[in-house]
């Protein structure tokens, strides 16, 4: 008998078992609970490293950043007329020093140490009203160096203050009528300090004779001191400058090398300043050389 051959049954997929549906469902009511989970995580980690790189120091520049009115300085003198902190902010970065920085002092110390009046920052403390001292030794001035000069800015006579390391001090805080008040510092050849202030004038004449009005300022109204000279050695003399006094009375006084560069057979520097102190008659003409002892009244 011939009948129709049937076409083969088309294969179907196996019908899920139970354990396999069980656990697609159990996975995916698993998986939301991991994110629940994980997400909080995540979210803490990266605002705490959000926090550490940026707010931070957002919130200590804010609120702890240094400001001026933070700042106070050893008391000036009455020598110095401006006012050192503004000057030392203007200058330097200060403003973005955090006092919750470790190196604060440090850095506050640094920028101190460059005003042209600061010779030493000694210490740097804070405070606990969030305040900052600033321990500071100042320059002195003893002298006013005379330049005469035919420099192209500054044509005519000039008065530069010099501290006695022949430091450059700043000239607004001088008037005219203050030079009176200092030594002179008259050099007969050209000469201009080779930088700004706080640097030194940059010329060894200036700066000998910077070292006698340091020793001599304290005396100058009393002994009547108005210049120190200098007379030049020959070209290959290598001997210390002399140096001279000018008295107010135009007596002039050889005193001979700067304190500290004395020669061998000449006085110290305190036994000059000695025997012009007794000098009331102001006799004395040259201090270079040895003086006669004078004699003592109970041996005659």
């Amino acid at each position: 008998m011939g009948g129709k051959k049937q076409k083969p049954a088309k294969p179907t997929a196996p019908a899920p078992s139970r354990s396999t549906f069980g656990s697609a469902v159990r996975g995916a009511i698993k998986a939301p609970a991991a994110l629940a989970f994980l997400w909080p995580v995540l979210l803490v980690t990266g605002g705490y490293l959000a926090w550490h790189r940026w707010g931070a120091d957002q919130i200590n520049r804010r609120y702890n950043a240094l400001n001026i009115e933070q700042v106070q300085i050893s008391p000036p003198p009455d020598y110095i007329r401006s006012n050192v902190i503004e000057s030392v902010f203007r200058a330097t970065d200060l403003t973005k020093v955090s006092l919750m920085d470790l190196q604060a002092t440090a850095q506050i110390a640094n920028a101190f140490a460059t005003s042209p009046w600061v010779e030493s920052v000694r210490r740097v403390q804070k405070t606990s009203t969030g305040n900052v001292d600033v321990h500071v030794a100042y320059r002195r001035p003893v002298a006013m160096v005379k330049v005469v000069s035919r420099h192209p800015e500054v044509d005519g006579m000039s008065f530069f203050p010099v501290d006695g390391h022949s430091v450059l001090l700043p000239t607004d805080d001088f008037s005219r009528a203050d030079t009176l008040n200092y030594i002179h510092i008259i050099v007969q050849r050209d000469t201009y300090p080779i930088s700004g202030v706080g640097s030194k004038f940059g010329d060894t004449k200036v700066a000998d004779a910077a070292l006698l009005a340091m020793l001599l300022s304290p005396y100058r109204e009393s002994l009547g001191i108005e210049a120190i000279t200098i007379t030049q050695r020959a070209p290959h003399d290598e001997r210390p400058q002399l140096l001279n006094l000018v008295m107010k009375n135009g007596k002039q006084i050889v005193w001979g090398s700067a304190p500290g560069k004395e020669l061998n057979n000449e006085p110290h520097a305190s036994v000059k300043l000695q025997a012009l102190l007794k000098d009331s008659n102001r006799s004395l003409n040259d201090l270079h050389v040895a003086q006669p002892l004078a004699a003592d009244p109970a041996r005659r």
